[in-house]
């Protein structure tokens, strides 16, 4: 359901998705991590400019977890 909300054209419902992706991240195992970073990068290789937008600010927030 996360993923979809990511995709959603409502700009304030992309944020607060983005906002709890990036809370779970916290929480969850590597291997759900790389869940998370399989989801950013479809954004960030999709043809709408605002997915982009979204997965760079997923990107710029979990770039402190890979070091």
């Amino acid at each position: 359901m996360l993923d979809e909300l990511l995709y959603d054209k409502n700009e304030q419902v992309k944020d607060k998705a983005i906002d709890i992706l990036l809370d779970i991240r916290t929480v969850v195992q590597n291997d759900d991590k790389e869940h998370i970073m399989k989801l950013t990068l479809r954004l960030a290789h999709d043809s709408d400019y605002m997915n982009k937008v979204s997965a760079l600010k997923i990107l710029n927030k979990f770039a402190q977890d890979m070091g």
